[in-house]
């Protein structure tokens, strides 16, 4: 169908945001919190950055890693076909 084509442009992009969008606050303000603990005080500042950057990356993937899965089969999943994961 020539009409519906177009539209599976963007099948999936709302699981794409809904992703996104947590899993950038979460890593925000996990390093925000990072940035104010005492970890910046006993390290050199970009060492610190470095270690608080990738402990804030983690928890985001820790916590958002669910949304991740839906988004990626939401995105995979063929046309007008249901498949059970």
């Amino acid at each position: 169908d020539a009409v519906a084509e177009p539209k599976l442009l963007f099948d999936g992009y709302f699981s794409n945001v809904a992703y996104a969008f947590p899993h950038d606050a979460v890593k925000f303000v996990t390093y925000d919190a990072l940035k104010r603990s005492v970890l910046t005080s006993m390290l050199p500042t970009p060492v610190a950055s470095v270690i608080e950057g990738a402990i804030a990356g983690a928890i985001s993937e820790l916590v958002t890693s669910p949304l991740d899965v839906t988004r990626t089969r939401v995105m995979s999943k063929k046309a007008d076909v249901y498949q059970e994961y």
